[in-house]
């Protein structure tokens, strides 16, 4: 649990970069009824909002403690949570004691398959006064094998806080018989590991596995608890700010405030097509700003949209911390994309019609669309036995349909999107123009169809 909270400062900053991340894929967190539908800034700071504070964060699998006296080991393992849809677990955190108030821990997380690694040092102090376990302060910190964070003082001890807090926050506890903490092991006292924690006047606590379990358990639902209230609380906790730049960008700020850590990301996004890219975008963390870009391309099939990253860079303010993520940007855009497909599917976003673009017109986004194409009922551009199946699937019930899609389905304008279309589509893909006699009514006629695409032109 300690060394999780040793990256809190990163991780807040990787959490506040997938939020930014998330506006690439901003033409879905908008309530969209018809294609080309404009919607304004106040319409998407509103579905962001929602969906932020909609959120339920689930521990999926708590966290199962063991000791091994021979390795001084105490071994967290198996802690996973899901929140929207996205799974993050705790592969192991380990901490290994070497009989002073120090310990060496390391820490493999799972998140889409990727494992990052983090280890540090932490000595350990005990609050007679408030009867509290402390972190008095680490060093030695690595990221993922090879990047070293250029943390100043200041920088350090609003970590060390940041932990404290986190313990606070999980009901951590240890009972002292007295004294400073001079010692923490795993050790066998004759009835098999216990965790032990000896104090300066002579005397020793001690914890069994059980008891350490006990504690977990509370522990993951007093932070659960903790992280939908957060969630929940909005504003004073965090905040969203939608803004358009009239013909040009749609710029959005997002801050936090978390253990007493405020961050801030700021960024511009440009449209070019269905391109999506912020340039010279700003995340602040306690003291620290680091400038960064991000292009991602929008994606749509049968309505369903996605964005695949395609640049990630930060700027020179940090070069250790540019160094680390030119050379880890292709899993971190991997992750980034996955989560973003994840979190659509989770909040079932589906858009009425696959666009040719996003604009920025006068002081509201865009989402352009060539029209409906007469037959399509999957939206995808393309007429085809596809369309014929969905809509087979819908006249038993076995798939919902937009408004946009059953009028597309509708190629026999009777107002009614049923089998006798879905058959019509079937003939239409083998007999396209009629000339084999399969075809018995062409599927694009005027004036019915005068405002449907005709797919014979496609």
């Amino acid at each position: 649990m300690v060394n999780s909270g040793v990256v809190w400062k990163r991780a807040h900053r990787l959490l506040m970069a997938l939020t930014l991340l998330s506006v690439l894929s901003l033409s879905t967190f908008a309530p969209l009824v018809s294609a080309d539908e404009t919607y304004s800034a106040s319409d998407i700071e509103t579905w962001l909002v929602d969906a932020i504070s909609g959120s339920v964060v689930t521990v999926t699998a708590p966290p199962a403690v063991a000791l091994n006296s021979s390795t001084h080991v105490m071994a967290l393992t198996g802690f996973s949570f899901t929140v929207r849809g996205i799974t993050v677990g705790l592969n192991e955190l380990r901490l290994t004691f070497d009989g002073s108030n120090t310990a060496k821990a390391s820490a493999e997380l799972d998140v889409f398959g990727h494992n990052p690694r983090v280890k540090c040092d932490l000595t350990l102090q005990y609050l007679e006064s408030e009867g509290k376990l402390r972190v008095a302060s680490f060093s030695d910190l690595v990221v993922m094998d090879s990047y070293t964070p250029g943390l100043s003082a200041s920088d350090k001890a609003t970590i060390v806080d940041v932990l404290n807090k986190l313990i606070d926050v999980s009901g951590l506890s240890l009972t002292s018989p007295g004294g400073d903490l001079t010692e923490v092991n795993v050790v066998d006292e004759g009835a098999g590991a216990v965790l032990k924690a000896t104090f300066s006047a002579g005397g020793s606590s001690y914890k069994s596995e059980s008891q350490l379990q006990e504690k977990l358990d509370g522990m993951t639902t007093s932070l659960e608890t903790a992280a939908n209230d957060y969630l929940a609380d909005g504003e004073g906790q965090w905040t969203v700010d939608v803004t358009v730049v009239a013909d040009i960008s749609l710029d959005i700020v997002v801050q936090a405030t978390a253990l007493g850590v405020t961050s801030t990301a700021d960024a511009s996004i440009i449209f070019d097509g269905l391109t999506a890219t912020i340039t010279d975008g700003t995340i602040a963390v306690g003291s620290k700003t680091a400038t960064f870009s991000i292009e991602g391309e929008i994606g749509c099939d049968a309505g369903v949209p996605s964005v695949t990253l395609t640049t990630l860079e930060v700027g020179d303010e940090h070069p250790g911390f540019q160094a680390f993520i030119a050379d880890n940007a292709t899993p971190l855009m991997e992750v980034g994309s996955q989560a973003l497909d994840v979190v659509i599917e989770n909040t079932a976003l589906v858009w009425p019609a696959c666009p040719i673009s996003i604009e920025v017109v006068g002081s509201d986004v865009v989402l352009v669309t060539a029209g409906l194409v007469e037959g399509d009922a999957n939206l995808d551009g393309v007429t085809d036995i596809v369309d014929a199946m969905f809509i087979a699937q819908y006249t038993v019930q076995l798939r919902e349909l937009t408004a946009d899609q059953l009028t597309a389905g509708d190629t026999t304008d009777d107002g009614v999107t049923n089998i006798t279309d879905a058959m019509h589509i079937a003939q239409f893909t083998v007999d396209p123009t009629g000339i084999g006699g399969v075809l018995y009514k062409p599927l694009w006629e005027s004036p019915a169809d005068d405002l449907m695409i005709d797919p014979l032109t496609l």
